[in-house]
């Protein structure tokens, strides 16, 4: 009995002992199985919300670094149109001219691909308002021409022959937007007016220096040569030119920072679904803007229509580069093509017809692509939009 007892205790401490060491040798591969992946993703810091309250991590997503991308560029080629307005002022002559407004062609076509992003801040305005007042400095339109200069039956009009105004980079900026959006003093579009004149019509004499006060400026009542308005339309393109530099300068740091609770990191906080969700919403935006435009646009004269075809062509190539890394379907991609496309027909129509009568444009094509554009982005159907007596 007692070697029984005996080979009972034996018996049952090796058992204990087998459970053991399996026991040791599971969790030894349960914690060998772990990939690196995961044990790497466990060893970064969380970060948190801007509130401080609970832990979420980050989600980055293609969008930004194309948002980067777009303002780089554009950047690049304001500081480009910057040094060519300077030789334009320090040399007028007509090869200066054509090569400062082939870059403001290029600058605003940089611009305004940025604006699909911007439009964030129409969508979600409570975290992305500051994407709206920065693009406002960069692309306000339409604008009031008299606003700066001569224009139409109204020869003197404007901050250029307004001599009590200072010609500050201050006094441009407190009088942007005054009393109402089209008030514009800065941006591509306040710019271009200074440089293409009326009807593109600009010469480059307009841009010459006046260095001495003759007797007739003296009986006008001008004291200084700096009140001049010739040189006082020099010194405004010289301002319009740096700021639009300082501007974009400042929109790509806003939307590079990495800074806590900048516009990055309150958009990259947010789920991936809420992240698609806004993005969708700021292309639909975006097309929305568009048709409203197309749907009130008359097609009366060629250049104004040639200019604004150039500026949605820009916005819907941005919108094109974006569905390339953010893909919203292929249905949407076909209505990008068609818009563009119809677009680019108006950008390319001479100044007379067949008959020999100056060209009209018909908007329709352009208002039937961007309401398939629309419907594509989202899935209810646009009503159409009235103007004057009846709909498009």
């Amino acid at each position: 009995m007692f070697a029984a007892r005996s080979s009972f205790i034996l018996m049952f401490k090796f058992t204990l002992m087998t459970v053991f060491l399996l026991g040791v040798m599971a969790c030894q591969q349960q914690h060998e199985s772990v990939p690196p992946t995961k044990k790497k993703a466990e060893s970064v810091s969380p970060k948190r919300t801007a509130s401080g309250a609970g832990v979420k991590v980050r989600s980055e997503t293609p969008a930004w670094p194309l948002g980067k991308e777009i303002l780089s560029d554009g950047l690049a080629k304001a500081n480009a149109l910057n040094s060519a307005i300077g030789q334009l002022l320090n040399s007028p002559n007509i090869e200066n001219l054509e090569r400062a407004q082939q870059l403001w062609r290029e600058v605003a076509a940089a611009t305004e691909r940025f604006h699909l992003f911007s439009r964030l801040g129409t969508v979600a305005p409570q975290d992305f308002q500051a994407l709206v007042d920065l693009q406002f400095n960069l692309t306000a339109w339409p604008i009031q021409p008299g606003y700066l200069d001569g224009f139409g039956d109204h020869p003197y009009s404007g901050i250029v022959f307004d001599v009590g105004m200072p010609m500050t980079a201050e006094v441009l900026r407190e009088q942007h937007g005054m009393t109402d959006n089209s008030d514009a003093t800065l941006g591509i579009y306040a710019i271009e007016f200074l440089l293409f004149g009326e009807q593109n019509n600009r010469g480059p004499l307009v841009f010459q220096p006046i260095t001495a006060l003759n007797e007739k400026y003296q009986e006008d009542g001008y004291a200084s040569v700096e009140e001049l308005p010739r040189n006082r339309r020099r010194e405004l393109l010289r301002l319009q030119a740096q700021l639009l530099v300082e501007d974009l300068g400042h929109l790509h740091n806003t939307w590079i920072s990495n800074q806590p609770d900048a516009l990055q990191q309150r958009f990259e906080l947010l789920a991936s679904s809420q992240q698609a969700e806004l993005l969708q919403k700021a292309a639909l935006a975006l097309a929305t803007e568009q048709l409203v435009v197309v749907a009130n646009q008359r097609g009366k004269d060629l250049w104004q229509d040639q200019q604004l075809a150039d500026r949605l062509a820009a916005q819907l190539d941005g919108l094109a580069r974006f569905n390339l890394v953010v893909n919203l379907g292929e249905q949407v991609a076909q209505a990008v093509a068609r818009s563009m496309a119809s677009l680019n027909d108006i950008r390319r129509m001479p100044p007379l017809n067949q008959q020999g009568l100056p060209t009209q444009v018909d908007w329709q094509e352009a208002y039937a692509g961007l309401r398939e554009l629309i419907k594509a982005l989202n899935p209810a159907p646009p009503e159409p939009i009235t103007t004057g007596d009846a709909a498009l």
